[in-house]
């Protein structure tokens, strides 16, 4: 009424109109009582709360001073509740008290610090952190800055002497988005660079984490030439560590906002000199990670991955087929390059890496699909083959020729793991009974053990009016040889045969001493579960436990759940 000078009957119209859609149609508010309202979604309840302290600060300074804030700040940090509140009191208190507060954070609570060993992260450091991150005028938050890079500089030194794994969780997850949401505008950051140049580049990467060179990074401007630092103190260093190290620092270096043509050109040199580096392949994945994530959309890094798909370093050639996949345009010459990785290359990543990729953005092209087919019929992985198959079956006009090859390798291919990927992918299929035909041979007959106990997995999704699959289940219980087989057949047959009412039959042996070293299983026996038995879900007997005689059950392990092998 006072703002838009409305009649207090059109006014008091127009607010309950609007109260009415914040209830019914966007849910933001909720009636408390008779004229009462409040907000349900917790943003606006930690909004408000903050503007309510901001507020009494600055027209109640008596009730609400400097040392009514501390006292806030210094008992409400460790509350998860508290956190997002307090950060949007900091960010909307004048610069200097807010130094005073995050100040007060980084340094007067959470004693002794470091602790001997962390039990939990400290969200002193974390939520002082992103105070200043958040700031808006960072600058005046000088010491508040630096205050909390000392105490991170502690927090690593702990590491280092301590050990800590909870330390890596703490620095890379928690802290670093807050000081790269500033990075060279980080006030205070002089004192870590210090301590970096001094002693942190020598030392910070012996608990194994890259925090500290990846913040130097941060921090520091092209002008300083860190990389320099980084090159002449870990590119020499004979320790992965170090090594890996040096990568995400450079990484870091060539995602600065200020960097400059010729600094990210120097970055991506460097990069790629570690690509070729001797000795551990952790370091040349991480080389080319490096290089894709940060000059991904370069037209020049095409080549660069061309000749990274042809590096000696299997894991190399890997990454380099799935950065050229990711690329939003396939030229004839890398399709050429991943058609011959597909069929080519010793290594089996590889060759799955190469498939993938032309099976989700080549698929339309000759060529491709007569190489998927002979990758059917010849390749000796599994994952190539499966992927090759589940291709070629997406395409209408190609799932005939492909199914009848993929089954003529189901019955006389020598790789036995393309074999069991076979029987998983192709049997017992749709309607006919083909497949079961082909599923009740192998499970019966097969000279691979391995292969017989993935048919008899299978022939649980058999449809088995007549019980032959039971029976051949029942069989290969009692005269199989693996015991792999009888287990999966014990699965099997409880999982799909199982008498809702009276029970379940398996497979058992009367032997009273245990089970017979021999494997053969001499007669089978009716297992009824008891009344009390109040389970119903699949029966899951991992192998190779089998189920025992009746004898030896107890009570309790008849009626304390799921049968476990023993009812």
């Amino acid at each position: 009424m006072e703002f838009y000078g409305f009649e207090n009957e059109r006014a008091h119209a127009m607010a309950y109109s609007m109260i009415d859609k914040l209830r019914q149609r966007s849910f933001i508010l909720e009636r408390y009582g008779l004229r009462l309202f409040g907000f349900v979604h917790r943003t606006f309840l930690e909004y408000f709360c903050a503007e309510e302290i901001v507020d009494r600060f600055d027209h109640d300074p008596d009730t609400w001073g400097i040392d009514q804030l501390r006292a806030l700040f210094r008992e409400n940090w460790a509350d998860p509740s508290w956190r997002e509140v307090l950060r949007l009191v900091a960010g909307a208190l004048p610069a200097e008290v807010a130094n005073d507060l995050v100040t007060l954070l980084a340094t007067q609570v959470n004693r002794p610090w470091p602790p001997l060993n962390l039990a939990g992260p400290p969200w002193n450091l974390v939520l002082a952190a992103q105070c200043v991150a958040e700031a808006p005028q960072p600058a005046g938050l000088a010491g508040a800055g630096e205050a909390v890079l000392r105490q991170v500089v502690l927090l690593v030194e702990h590491g280092i002497s301590a050990d800590d794994p909870n330390v890596v969780e703490v620095t890379e997850q928690e802290l670093l988005p807050s000081i790269r949401a500033l990075g060279p505008q980080w006030p205070g950051r002089a004192v870590f660079l210090h301590w970096y140049r001094r002693r942190g580049v020598r030392t910070s990467w012996l608990s194994g984490s890259t925090f500290a060179t990846r913040s130097a990074a941060v921090l520091s401007t092209a002008d300083e030439q860190l990389e320099e630092v980084l090159v002449r103190e870990l590119g020499q260093a004979r320790q992965r560590q170090a090594r890996i190290a040096l990568v995400a620092g450079l990484a870091e270096a060539a995602g600065r906002l200020d960097s400059t043509t010729r600094s990210r050109r120097h970055c991506q040199e460097l990069l790629l000199a570690q690509t070729q580096a001797k000795g551990s392949t952790a370091v040349r994945q991480a080389a080319v990670r490096a290089l894709v994530a940060n000059f991904g959309a370069g037209g020049d890094l095409l080549v660069v991955l061309r000749d990274l798909a042809a590096s000696p370093d299997a894991a190399v050639r890997a990454i380099a087929v799935q950065s050229l996949g990711g690329r939003a345009e396939l030229t004839d010459d890398v399709r050429r390059l991943l058609l011959t990785r597909a069929t080519e290359d010793r290594d089996t990543g590889v060759r799955r890496a190469a498939v993938a990729v032309l099976a989700a953005r080549c698929l339309h092209l000759p060529d491709v699909t007569e190489t998927l087919h002979r990758l059917l019929a010849t390749d000796s992985d599994p994952g190539v083959v499966q992927s090759a198959l589940r291709c070629l079956l997406s395409v209408a006009e190609q799932s005939e020729t492909a199914r009848g090859r993929a089954l003529s390798r189901i019955t006389g291919d020598p790789h036995e793991g393309v074999r069991r990927c076979l029987v998983c992918e192709l049997l017992p299929g749709r309607g006919g009974t083909e497949g079961t035909e082909l599923l009740l041979k192998l499970a019966g007959s097969d000279a691979s053990a391995r292969v017989r106990a993935v048919a008899v997995q299978r022939l649980v999704l058999v449809n088995d009016p007549d019980g032959r699959c039971r029976d051949r289940l029942v069989d290969r219980i009692e005269q199989d040889e693996d015991a792999s087989v009888r287990a999966a057949a014990v699965v099997a047959l409880a999982d799909r045969y199982r008498v809702a009412d009276s029970g379940w039959e398996v497979a058992t042996t009367t032997r009273r001493c245990g089970w017979p070293r021999s494997g053969h299983w001499p007669r089978r026996t009716r297992i009824t579960a008891p009344a009390s038995c109040c389970w119903n879900g699949p029966v899951r007997i991992p192998p190779p436990v089998f189920a025992s005689p009746p004898s030896t059950c107890s009570p309790a392990d008849r009626c304390s759940g799921p049968p476990r092998g023993t009812c």
